[in-house]
């Protein structure tokens, strides 16, 4: 979550890379803020990336398609690449479609720098649904009041399942933390060389 201070600062700096709301709406009404002013800065970032990663909105997805299974990672790292992981589970296995952008998560998005996109066996979607149920993502709330800062990496977490959709969204997560492991294990799926720019530093 971005605090009232971080967005006064943030509003002035982002606003040559955020001067026009993507036309895609990727995200529904005050899903990450109660307000409006708030919530359309945080909105306005991650579509800004999503659409320069060239996207699909999963929100408007469920409204479309009640068959659809979807998951996808946006990771935001203020300093570092943008990359999303979208895995999209169908009758005949899964997909993953992962993107890297070749600009900072925290400033300009940039160009596609690699756009891949591979089948995920049976034992790894396995494995995916193992620390999904772990984590309870769909009783996750969008996001934790308090837990956020100015640099660091925004992680965010988009469901759709059964017609239903899910928005999880969480600054610099513990590492260890199960919802950092599931989106961890993503990345590692993706076979993308961001991990990195991920893992900590050993101390």
């Amino acid at each position: 979550m971005v605090t009232a201070m971080m967005l006064i600062v943030a509003i002035d700096v982002m606003s040559a890379v955020c001067p026009v709301r993507a036309e895609e709406r990727f995200f529904p009404d005050l899903v990450f803020d109660a307000n409006k002013e708030h919530n359309d800065f945080i909105v306005d970032w991650y579509s800004k990336h999503l659409t320069a990663m060239k996207e699909p909105s999963l929100w408007k997805l469920c409204e479309k398609d009640r068959s659809a299974t979807v998951y996808r990672l946006l990771w935001l790292p203020t300093f570092d690449r943008p990359v999303s992981v979208r895995l999209v589970r169908r009758s005949e296995g899964a997909v993953l479609y992962a993107v890297l952008l070749d600009g900072r998560g925290g400033y300009e998005p940039g160009k596609i720098k690699v756009n891949k996109c591979m089948k995920i066996n049976g034992k790894q979607w396995k494995e995916f649904q193992r620390l999904l149920d772990k984590v309870k993502l769909w009783e996750m709330p969008t996001e934790l009041p308090g837990l956020d800062g100015c640099d660091g990496d925004q992680v965010i977490l988009e469901a759709v399942n059964a017609g239903k959709y899910h928005v999880v969204d969480r600054w610099s997560p513990d590492r260890e933390d199960e919802y950092a492991k599931l989106c961890r294990y993503l990345l590692t799926l993706s076979g993308l060389d961001v991990l990195k720019a991920w893992d900590p530093d050993p101390a």
